[in-house]
């Protein structure tokens, strides 16, 4: 049933336009989510830091308003919506795109009111429809939480109560795509299932293929290695972008503190690159506690839980193969074993569990491959899209 427009004019929505406004904005969901089991606050500094490089003009990114929706002076939601210029370079579809949405109590009234504000601001910049959300970037925390709501969140994957994406949808948004995150139970299935061992000894009888943990003292060119492969194994995918050079660096350096050599594993065929995986410990795990705060003692807490195995999940966040390799039975093979490698590293270290995101409902080549793992598919996000 549409929602009745009195009620959305009870919302006040305005543009965040001075420091405790974005101060405001940024502490939001923290406020909202405080006391909710399955919320893991992120890092403030971080979040803080990702905003501000796009409102610098450090990412691809342009015309961004924020926006805050107020009862009485109280704030109790917030949208952003801006533009992506590498997205409308590729595509000239007239997209624009909201994200970093959130809502006391996923209100209907007050989401639609703030999905008008965005609206209206793309309308204004000649956009033809409405995408979202993700957090800038389809690279970044994207999509609606729709399923899997009885478990946190892991590392850069977002959080909402279940109501958020009906109260969207209400909206007049239909599903533009789903993205799936499958969960590995790292000590099941063991030993490994005949097919994983046989991919396993293809790679080892097969000279022309091999695999390594990444080299630390190359830790940028390598990271610069994978995401080329990235950029290549994706390309083809609903909503790709690619990753700029200076992105590519910023991940390298945000990376750094969080992986040991045996987190990022490189395969080779012929002595050259063509597929990588990197799982990357829960950092929303370690910092459960923290209210995203790092000060006065809330870093050495981090640090200490990351480096001394009390986290018991990962996420294999960055995985890929090259294109002319996806179809190959080595293809196959190298990844596999590759996810073997990560696994039984993160074993060694206490890991439990990993979850595997995100994979697009479409990547069906995807899906077999993590199947082959054991991995079950246990939360869902979707990406909507309106016509303005």
């Amino acid at each position: 049933m549409p929602l009745d427009l009195g009620e959305i004019a009870d919302v006040a929505v305005r543009r965040v336009r001075t420091a405790a406004e974005k101060a405001a904005f940024l502490s939001l969901p923290y406020d909202l989510y405080a006391g909710d089991e399955a919320w893991r606050p992120p890092l403030r500094f971080e979040r803080k830091d990702h905003l501000e490089r796009h409102l610098r003009g450090e990412e691809p990114t342009e015309e961004i308003a924020l926006f805050l929706a107020y009862e009485g002076e109280r704030p109790v939601g917030r949208i952003a919506a801006f533009l992506n210029r590498a997205h409308l370079d590729r595509y000239e579809d007239g997209a624009g795109h909201f994200g970093m949405l959130a809502a006391q109590d996923e209100a209907p009234r007050i989401v639609w009111a703030l999905l008008r504000a965005a609206e209206e601001h793309l309308s204004e910049l000649g956009m033809r429809k409405i995408v979202g959300p993700y957090d800038f970037s389809v690279n970044e925390e994207i999509g609606l939480p729709t399923s899997g709501f009885d478990t946190p969140p892991m590392l850069m994957m977002p959080y909402a109560r279940p109501g958020l994406a009906p109260a969207v949808e209400s909206a007049g948004y239909a599903k533009a795509m789903d993205l799936y995150a499958y969960a590995v139970d790292l000590d099941a299935h063991y030993p490994r299932p005949p097919v994983v061992q046989r991919l396993q000894r293809q790679v080892r009888d097969d000279p022309s293929l091999s695999m390594r943990p990444m080299d630390p003292k190359r830790f940028a060119e390598e990271v610069r290695t994978g995401m080329a492969i990235f950029n290549d194994a994706w390309s083809n995918n609903w909503g790709f972008l690619p990753f700029s050079d200076e992105q590519v660096d910023h991940m390298a350096k945000s990376l750094k503190p969080l992986l040991d050599p045996d987190s990022f594993w490189i395969g080779e065929k012929d002595g050259e690159a063509v597929a990588f995986v990197v799982m990357v410990p829960n950092v929303n795990e370690a910092a459960r506690d923290l209210d995203g705060r790092i000060l006065p003692t809330g870093w050495a807490k981090l640090l200490w839980r990351l480096k001394r195995r009390k986290v018991t999940t990962a996420r294999m966040m960055l995985m890929g193969t090259r294109r002319d390799m996806q179809k190959s039975r080595a293809g196959v093979a190298l990844v596999c074993s590759l996810f073997e490698e990560a696994f039984a590293a993160g074993r060694k270290k206490g890991l439990k569990t990993c979850e595997m995101s995100w994979v697009l409902e479409t990547n069906a080549d995807v899906q077999r491959l993590i199947a082959l793992s054991g991995a079950e598919r246990y939360k869902t996000y979707r990406m909507v899209s309106k016509d303005l």
